[in-house]
């Protein structure tokens, strides 16, 4: 035999055997260090974390699709809405809303950070209106439909700002001197 058949023959042999032998040698994983209790919690916390964020990421998600697919032809933009509810007091309510939505003025605009004294989460919609404001019985996902009309959105903020004269209790931060 040739060196080169000899070492075709082992081969073989050896393929034969795992064959009929059916044995497989383990592939072992590299060794993971341990970490330590406080590690381990907050990588535990971390991946909860990561895993709530993907699924409120899909909420949103079927939640505009929810709110394009209402839309009529006829529907407001975001500034006509605010000045057919808000009147005389539109231009401050349109600086608050641009302030809320980062300058977009988007009617699908969402925060789901937001944690409220009730235990909803996220605010909502042009004004940024908080779940903890939905009517009694109404689900989060409902209220959060609602507050992507632009014009459901802006009665919301009108109410809640007294009639467009008082921004600064329920928008700290952008109605703030308003």
């Amino acid at each position: 035999m040739t060196g080169y058949s000899k070492a075709a023959s082992v081969i073989v042999l050896g393929l034969v055997t795992v064959i009929v032998l059916g044995y497989v040698m383990p592939m072992q994983a590299p060794a993971q260090p341990e970490l330590t209790p406080a590690a381990s919690y907050w990588m535990k916390r971390a991946r909860a974390a990561e895993a709530r964020s993907v699924q409120l990421a899909g909420v949103l998600a079927e939640a505009r699709a929810a709110a394009k697919a209402r839309k009529v032809a006829a529907a407001p933009s975001p500034v006509a809405a605010i000045r057919l509810v808000f009147g005389p007091a539109a231009d401050r309510a349109i600086r608050v809303a641009y302030c809320e939505t980062a300058g977009t003025l988007s009617p699908t605009a969402a925060n789901l950070t937001d944690r409220h004294s009730d235990g909803s989460r996220g605010s909502w919609g042009l004004f940024q209106i908080g779940s903890v404001h939905r009517e009694q019985g109404e689900s989060v996902a409902a209220f959060r439909a609602r507050m992507f009309d632009p014009v459901q959105n802006a009665r919301m903020a009108y109410r809640l700002s007294d009639g467009g004269r008082s921004f600064a209790r329920d928008w700290r931060t952008c109605g703030a001197g308003l």
